[in-house]
């Protein structure tokens, strides 16, 4: 694997990931790159991700029509919710939803490599607006 130079937006990039409650996608961190670096551009963002990425620092989560958002990889494993109506996301832990990856092997024979959940509704604030 090549050795990264310690770049500050290569930092920040971290510390935004580390510091985030939620998911971000490339937009995401380009916007709260450029307050503190204009002159960052979308290519370099990009290019840190993919490193990061590939060193396992930061996951992926892909949302099949939101696109691919990224967090940071050391927090406990869980999934996400997310409103189809305004956006709001949070995370879900496997115990919420019942989710035993053991009963699932034991019932499928599948061995996992990694297994997540996409789960869509509508939150509360919105479902009373729509009521």
């Amino acid at each position: 694997m090549k050795k990264h130079k310690a770049s500050a937006v290569r930092n920040d990039t971290i510390g935004l990931l580390k510091n985030s409650a939620l998911p971000l996608s490339i937009e995401n961190l380009l916007q709260l790159l450029q307050i503190i670096h204009p002159k960052t551009a979308f290519s370099t963002v990009y290019r840190i991700m993919k490193d990061l990425e590939a060193e396992k620092l930061v996951l992926r989560v892909d949302w099949s029509e939101r696109g691919s958002k990224y967090e940071w990889g050391q927090r406990r494993h869980h999934h996400h919710i997310t409103c189809t109506v305004c956006g709001e996301t949070r995370d879900v832990d496997d115990t919420v939803v019942s989710f035993n990856l053991d009963h699932v092997t034991a019932t499928t024979g599948f061995t996992f490599r990694d297994h997540y959940l996409e789960l869509e509704g509508i939150c509360a604030n919105c479902h009373e607006r729509t009521a």
